[in-house]
């Protein structure tokens, strides 16, 4: 399945136009946790942003707060 991870907060919302396939939810959730991490301690910290999961079907499957619990 495709997931896409578009990012949100501050008032800004950064699109995955991209998306990335995935063999079920609990990969990408593994995915967007190192996305996570890898933001937060970036050039560019995003800290207290959200990363979304939306799944092929444009539903939200689930979100992680970048440098933060989910």
């Amino acid at each position: 399945m495709k997931y896409f991870f578009p990012i949100i907060g501050a008032g800004r919302y950064y699109p995955d136009e991209a998306g990335e396939h995935f063999d079920d939810l609990a990969a990408a959730k593994e995915y967007a946790a190192r996305l996570a991490e890898d933001l937060a301690y970036g050039d560019d910290a995003l800290r207290g942003y959200v990363i979304c999961i939306i799944d092929d079907c444009n539903n939200e499957v689930a979100r992680l707060r970048v440098g933060g619990c989910h």
